[in-house]
């Protein structure tokens, strides 16, 4: 789709860029070997956070600011997620004892609850990205032989589960540049 859109299918709505569903069954959190089937929904966000430095010390703490729901099709995509995993669950059948714990099946469903419940967590890119803190061959601008070859030199979420693939890529590629960059041909360095 154009852009990494959402499709307008099945209640998703054309808004955002995006949410996947995990699903885990555990045999933690439940009676001895019952297992205890957990569900979440986790958006491609197009909010961006934000990392303040107080000052160059490396002792100073920075301040982080998460943006977490700053653009508005966030919000919209989270919530029609959560609305969609809710109907899968009430679409199995009640031999399977699937039962909604939060918000709780009577409960309203909606920006209030998603909001106050919601976390961010684990994938971070662009704290060191490409164009603002690095040239493009990856270097640190004014800062001779140092290089960023991790997610902060990715400068937007690619539009996926996640950017581990997207950093394998980038690592490999860094790797064969400085190879061809740094090696005399012979099998010895500059």
């Amino acid at each position: 789709m154009p852009g990494g859109r959402v499709s307008p299918v099945r209640g998703f709505p054309p808004q955002g860029v995006g949410a996947y569903i995990s699903t885990t069954f555990s045999s933690i959190g439940g009676p001895p070997g019952t297992p205890v089937f957990s569900s979440s929904c986790h958006v491609n966000p197009e909010s961006q956070g934000r990392l303040v430095l107080a000052d160059r010390s490396v002792f100073t703490p920075p301040t982080v600011h998460t943006g977490l729901f700053e653009a508005a099709a966030d919000m919209v995509t989270a919530v029609a997620c959560v609305r969609h995993l809710r109907r899968v669950v009430r679409a199995f059948a009640p031999s399977f004892g699937m039962a909604e714990t939060a918000p709780g099946a009577d409960a309203a469903l909606g920006a209030d609850w998603v909001r106050a419940t919601s976390d961010f967590a684990g994938h971070y890119v662009g704290g060191a990205a490409v164009g603002r803190v690095l040239d493009a061959t990856l270097r640190v601008k004014g800062v001779a032989g140092l290089y960023v070859i991790d997610a902060s030199a990715i400068p937007t979420m690619p539009r996926s589960a996640g950017p581990m693939s997207s950093v394998y890529m980038l690592a490999e590629h860094a790797a064969t540049e400085l190879i061809r960059r740094y090696s005399d041909g012979e099998g010895g360095w500059k």
